[in-house]
């Protein structure tokens, strides 16, 4: 998880999973690579492309925002390269989608497992359109935060987040709250984490 930043201007030193909004990029590299129609789960009444623009989008943000890159990379000095990519779109000296056309990187759609959809209730000042997504962490690779968008990072299980929540030590917002609910049943994490 994640922590925003204490001046932030919504919830504010509050810790989150990493994510953000479907670019343009997400759509076109969606359409590009044909995935749309497989990926089905939780996305009834969505348009095809966005199916997996929103996965696609998840995978970009998590790299940004945490360092972690969902997909096939390989290669004899992978931590390295993926600090040096990240720096690249980071700066905007290289877009997401270059970088994943001139490195050949698969984005992995098909490990991000669906747990829901959250939709801010009308009558709010901000709203936002969230779907939520979870996965292995993938091997060799080394979360790090991006402190142009975050504080701090931390592994920590469901559980563990929940109760430091309840104590007062840990601040989340109510989906996010909701999400690690969904991610301390044993059903989910055996299909997530048995692969």
């Amino acid at each position: 998880m994640v922590q925003r930043e204490h001046g932030a201007s919504f919830a504010a030193g509050a810790w989150v999973f990493p994510g953000g909004v479907v670019e343009e990029v997400d759509h076109s590299l969606s359409l590009l690579d044909g995935y749309a129609h497989a990926l089905t789960e939780g996305f009834d009444r969505e348009p095809e492309e966005d199916r997996a623009a929103f996965r696609l989008a998840a995978i970009r943000e998590c790299f940004e925002e945490a360092g972690m890159l969902i997909g096939d990379a390989t290669g004899p000095d992978l931590l390295n390269a993926l600090a040096a990519w990240r720096a690249q779109v980071l700066e905007e000296s290289a877009s997401w989608q270059v970088l994943v056309e001139q490195q050949q990187f698969q984005p992995s759609l098909d490990r991000l497992h669906y747990l829901f959809r959250r939709i801010t209730p009308p009558g709010l000042p901000r709203r936002f359109d969230t779907r939520f997504y979870v996965t292995a962490a993938p091997d060799a690779q080394e979360a790090s935060v991006c402190q142009a968008e975050v504080v701090d990072a931390r592994w920590v299980n469901p559980e563990e987040a929940l109760e430091l929540d309840r104590q007062g030590s840990f601040t989340l917002l109510s989906p996010t709250r909701a999400g690690l609910q969904k991610m301390t049943d044993p059903v989910l994490q055996d299909r997530v984490f048995s692969r």
